[in-house]
């Protein structure tokens, strides 16, 4: 079993990187009592919009990093 602290990634791993963020986000998301992206246990809400989440997932990084992009 490969230790993660232990791994040296290159520039094309980037996609590693960033599936494995996205999965301890949502399992962060799910430990705090909320829905991951993609599902949804309410009965009325509207169906999911896939390019909605992603806008909406990237300008959640934006303001994370501080790069002055405002919340609409």
């Amino acid at each position: 079993m490969t230790l993660h602290s232990e791994e040296h990634f290159g520039q094309s791993d980037r996609g590693i990187l960033m599936i494995r963020r996205m999965l301890s986000d949502q399992l962060a998301a799910i430990a705090a009592g909320r829905d991951p992206i993609g599902v949804s246990f309410d009965s009325t809400a509207p169906p999911f919009n896939s390019r909605r989440a992603i806008s909406f997932a990237r300008r959640e990084r934006q303001v994370q990093r501080g790069s002055g992009v405002s919340r609409v």
